[in-house]
């Protein structure tokens, strides 16, 4: 199925929450096949699997690990590469509830190294973000191989919901995240 969108020369991997299912993450199993590519693209439904596209200018570079399948091989985000991109697409990961709930069952398959890696290819604010729910559900040693990311580099407030307003959130003092929303893990 991904083959077609391969033979258009464009590059893909499989991504945010079905990454997650493929790395055990699977408490939020998702109703759809997501993809994350780097250009536009419909979604479309092949053998009755709805297939959504999202479109990221960073998917050159991402990590990514090969898997066979039976209709051929699939690019699928490495578990550092799906905590990246669940928090920089939080509506498409079911919003921030559901984004730590993913993040408490993917931690165990991440390696710190390589998140700390992957935070060169990301904003500083998708650092932040992912470091504070790090924090957040209890994985400082995660959030402390992230932080020689944001080392020495001017922090400006950001907020953890960009769809709400930050009157009266909260500023996380390590990360800098304006906290205005509430997050309640589902485990």
């Amino acid at each position: 199925m991904l083959g077609l969108y391969q033979h258009l020369d464009r590059r893909y991997y499989v991504a945010l929450l079905t990454a997650g299912r493929f790395h055990g993450a699977a408490h939020q199993a998702p109703m759809v096949f997501q993809v994350i590519a780097d250009a536009p693209e419909r979604n479309i439904t092949v053998g009755g699997i709805r297939i959504n596209f999202h479109v990221s200018n960073l998917v050159e570079g991402a990590a990514m690990v090969r898997r066979n399948t039976p209709t051929g091989t699939i690019a699928i985000a490495t578990p550092e590469t799906t905590a990246f991109d669940i928090v920089r697409f939080p509506a498409a990961a079911g919003y921030w509830n559901n984004v730590a709930t993913v993040l408490i069952e993917l931690v165990e398959e991440v390696d710190g190294d390589k998140l700390l890696e992957g935070a060169a290819r990301v904003t500083r604010t998708d650092v932040q973000r992912l470091g504070w729910l790090l924090d957040f559900i209890g994985e400082h040693r995660l959030a402390d191989a992230l932080a020689p990311a944001l080392a020495g580099k001017r922090l400006l407030p950001t907020p953890l919901a960009t769809y709400r307003t930050t009157d009266g959130a909260a500023l996380d003092p390590r990360w800098k995240v304006l906290v205005n929303t509430d997050v309640d893990p589902d485990l």
